[in-house]
């Protein structure tokens, strides 16, 4: 896998930690597609190194196609995985009879197997490409902070996780770290991140649910987390400085 930098006619130079991570990352996909190691787990680390390469560049004002493009085409298996390894798992047993949960998690596992071939199919396409970096203006990631509160809005708050996953890269390759910091914003990354999680899990049920009336309830539960997890993500927030209120 080869490295290019270039616009047009000109070559644009990027730092040796960006080559760094991109050579961690083409480790980690080769890996996968031998093999050694293609778990769930390590399908997220692929996922998370192409996060921090791209912030990374956005950071210079670059971009790379081909390494959002794996973020693009893993989104849905990582949704399916997610739901079957971490909110099945951790669903309260009560919840399995009343929706009847064993048949939506068969046919979940057949949706994942799907988007799994997918995902490989690109990822030996990827091995082949010359990863290039172009120039592009990308919005400040200082623009989040125009909020004034936390906002619970499903959009509007998976842009604001977006933000913070950029904010907490950023921080983690600095030469001098602020440990408290990554610790604040990891915990903002991990509550909003099950936050979507759920929200996806409960698209993903609602589809495949026979039973419409009693997803009601199940609803209800996971409603009820998802308000708890925000409500803690906010006082980190206004903690650090990143909202100006709770509401």
């Amino acid at each position: 896998m080869a490295v290019v930098h270039n616009e047009g006619d000109a070559y644009i130079m990027s730092d040796e930690k960006i080559e760094k991570h991109i050579k961690k990352l083409s480790s980690q996909v080769k890996n996968l597609l031998n093999k050694e190691n293609n778990t769930p787990k390590a399908i997220h680390k692929i996922r998370i190194k192409s996060r921090e390469i791209i912030s990374l560049l956005e950071s210079q004002q670059l971009y790379s196609p081909s390494i959002k493009k794996i973020i693009k085409t893993s989104n849905k298996l990582r949704d399916l995985d997610v739901l079957i390894n971490e909110y099945f798992v951790n669903l309260p047993k009560g919840y399995y009879k009343l929706v009847n949960l064993e048949k939506i998690k068969e046919n979940v596992i057949e949706l994942r197997n799907k988007e799994y071939k997918k995902f490989l199919a690109y990822l030996k396409e990827f091995t082949s490409f010359e990863i290039g970096f172009v120039h592009k203006e990308i919005s400040k990631i200082d623009k989040v902070n125009e909020y004034n509160f936390l906002p619970y809005e499903k959009k509007e708050l998976h842009q604001y996780r977006i933000f913070i996953k950029r904010l907490l890269y950023i921080e983690k390759s600095k030469e001098q770290k602020d440990k408290y910091k990554i610790k604040l914003l990891t915990q903002i990354k991990n509550n909003l991140g099950i936050i979507n999680d759920n929200r996806n899990a409960m698209k993903v049920i609602k589809k495949l649910a026979q039973n419409k009336r009693e997803i009601k309830k199940l609803t209800q539960y996971t409603e009820k987390q998802n308000i708890h997890l925000f409500e803690k993500t906010q006082k980190v927030a206004l903690k650090l400085g990143l909202i100006k209120s709770i509401q």
